[in-house]
This record gives C-alpha cells, structure tokens and sequence, in this order.
C-alpha cells in the first residue's frame, strides 16, 4: 500500500469514513493521486454525480443533439417534475462540494463525502427507473420531425 492510500486510511479512521474499497465501489475514486486524499475523494464524487446531473440536465432542457431530442420526447411531465427533484439533490451535493473547496479542510471534505454516500444510496434507487425509462425509449417511435425540421 502506498502512502498516500495509507494517509487515507488514517483519515478514514479519524472521521468514520466508509472504507476505501467502498467508496471505490459506488463513485469509481480508484486510486488517490495527491497529498490530499480527502480533497481527491470529493473531487472524484464530484465528478461521478456531474456525469449523473448532466443527463438529467439533457432531458429537462433538451439542446439540438439528436438523442437528447428523441430522449425529451419519450419523458411526460410528471416523470420530467420528479427528474427534477433529483436533479436538485444533485445539484445541492455538488455545490457543497463547491463550497468545501473554498474552505480546504479535512473534517469539510469528511463531512462533503460521509454526506454524499448516504445520500447516493437513495439518489441511485431513483436513477434506476430513468436509466431503465433511457434503454427502453430507444424502442419507441417518437416524432421528432418539428426539431429535426432545420436540417433539411
């Protein structure tokens, strides 16, 4: 092991994280590549929930790439209202993540990751249908002419 995944283990001790392999497991943080590991564990998770928020951002506020068009148009109202509300736990986890990043402190990215972990397990449950709700659509015949209109 080395030492920066062992001043990880440390901190995990200190501020009751979930284990190392744990986190790896649900938000892909491999392997630690700087002196800070708890800062590059936030980053990471970051950057997994942002992959997540961007898709769902396609969806609501659909932009002329074709797929994102034929996506919008298989997701009614209500499944686009209840998109959003994870949309927004989403977004609340990323900007505290911001906001942790202005504060470099080892007990704030503790907290940031302890938060998010607990909360991921509820958010995911919710991602599954739209995941599914994603595959499923692309056996649908959806019209996008009127968007497609311009193209020729």
């Amino acid at each position: 092991m080395d030492d920066k995944r062992k001043k990880f283990d440390e901190l995990q001790k200190r501020y009751r994280l979930p284990s190392f392999n744990e986190l790896n497991k649900q938000f892909d943080i491999d392997t630690i590549e700087t002196d800070f590991p708890l800062r590059y564990v936030r980053k990471r998770i970051s950057e997994f929930l942002e992959g997540y928020a961007g898709t769902i951002e396609d969806i609501l506020y659909p932009d002329s790439a074709l797929y994102v068009l034929y996506e919008y148009k298989t997701f009614n109202d209500a499944k686009k209202e209840a998109l959003f509300e994870v949309y927004k736990r989403l977004m609340k986890l990323l900007r505290q993540s911001l906001a942790v990043s202005l504060v470099n402190s080892d007990q704030e990215d503790a907290k940031f990751i302890k938060a998010a972990y607990v909360q991921w397990s509820d958010i995911r449950k919710l991602l599954l249908p739209l995941a599914k709700d994603l595959v499923d659509c692309w056996e649908k015949e959806v019209n996008v002419k009127e968007e497609l209109g311009y193209l020729g």
